[in-house]
Parts: C-alpha cells; sequence; structure tokens
C-alpha cells in the first residue's frame, strides 16, 4: 500500500534497491491515503524522491573516491554548468566494482572450465542523470531528466539460511506418492524448513 514515486512520478518497475543511491536533494515520506495525488494504491502513504536540480547562474562540482579490498572501486561526482542565465545542466554519477565476498566451491580456481569467477556476490555497475534545467521567468520552471543504470555481475539475490531441510510428507494420510511424482508432489508440500534449533549442524545443510 506504499508507492514509491520518483521526482513525483509513481513507478511501477524501479531499480531503486540495487542502483547507487545518489545526488538526492531530499526525500518526501507521506503517510496515509495520498490517492487524489498519487493514485488509488497509495492507501498506507508516498516514499517520494527528489533529485538534486540544476542550478542557475553556478559552477559547481565535487567527486568522491573510494579504494578498499576485494579490489573495492567506487566513484560518485557531480557537475553543474550555467548555460547563460536561464538555463542550466547537471550530470551526477555513480559507479561500484569490487569482488565478490562469497565463493563457489564447485569452481576448480580462480576460473572454472567456462571462466566464469569463483568468487560471487561481487558488483559491477554505474547510473549516470543528466538534468537540463530551464527558468525563463520566476513563475515557470521546467526539468528535463535522463538516467542510465547498467549492472552486469554476480551479485547474490539471497545470501545463506540456516534451516533444517524439510523434504516434504512421503505420504497423504493412506495415500502414498507414486515413485514417478514423489520428488515433485514432496516439494509442493515441503514447508521449506523443519522446526529445530539453529546450532545445530544439521541448520547447516541445504536451505
Amino acid at each position: 500500500g506504499v508507492t514509491v514515486s520518483y521526482n513525483n512520478t509513481r513507478l511501477i518497475v524501479n531499480r531503486l534497491f540495487e542502483q547507487e543511491y545518489f545526488h538526492i536533494e531530499r526525500v518526501e515520506v507521506l503517510r496515509g491515503p495520498q490517492g487524489t495525488l498519487y493514485g488509488r494504491n497509495a492507501t498506507s502513504g508516498v516514499i517520494n524522491l527528489l533529485s538534486a536540480r540544476p542550478r542557475l547562474g553556478e559552477v559547481e562540482g565535487d567527486l568522491k573516491l573510494e579504494a578498499g579490498n576485494y579490489n573495492a572501486q567506487r566513484v560518485r561526482g557531480m557537475i553543474n554548468i550555467p548555460i547563460g542565465d536561464t538555463l542550466a545542466l547537471r550530470v551526477a554519477g555513480a559507479m561500484t566494482k569490487r569482488d565478490g565476498y562469497g565463493h563457489n566451491e564447485a569452481a576448480g580456481g580462480p576460473d572454472d572450465i567456462n571462466g566464469v569467477s569463483a568468487d560471487v556476490d561481487g558488483r559491477d555497475l554505474w547510473s549516470l542523470r543528466t538534468t537540463l534545467g530551464w527558468e525563463p521567468i520566476e513563475q515557470i520552471r521546467v526539468n528535463a531528466l535522463w538516467e542510465r543504470f547498467e549492472e552486469d555481475d554476480n551479485r547474490v539475490r539471497t545470501s545463506k539460511q540456516l534451516c533444517h531441510y524439510d523434504p516434504g510428507p512421503a505420504n497423504l494420510g493412506s495415500f502414498e506418492w507414486e515413485e514417478g511424482e514423489r520428488l515433485q508432489l514432496r516439494a509442493v508440500t515441503s514447508q521449506g524448513c523443519l522446526p529445530g534449533s539453529l546450532y545445530d549442524e544439521g541448520a547447516y545443510g541445504r536451505p
């Protein structure tokens, strides 16, 4: 029931959880139903992200560089360029690269036979945002925004979970599965994990 909006425009499909969170002017949190401005599905509220806009008549910029272990590299920067008295261009970007923290035990070495790295959960992504601001008079402001996000890494969507694996029931009452369909039907009726202590050795089996 909470709508996520970007510059007052509702996002149906977004990459906000993956891409870099950079160069934001502010975040607005609106509680309660917001259907008048954001549609009928905003019954619980709205989270509205507003990106930084170009500033007229000002030249400014910043650059932040980071480096760390696992070959980590991070770059964030922006530049604001005025074009005459009523026009300004603002370009901002972010890039993150690092090797993975996890290791694929099935790979024979640094790279397996298919050329896939044995290190997993790495990052290789970048975002670029270009905004053109035009203010012919004080009462009119137009912002044209173009944004690009690209990712090409081996990010792990879910980390290892501790779980006592539940293979599912072998039968339902007096009805037993046929041999051919046993694995499939047991998987469908499995609860995923059985009750048990996460400190036991069995909790480190397959999830």
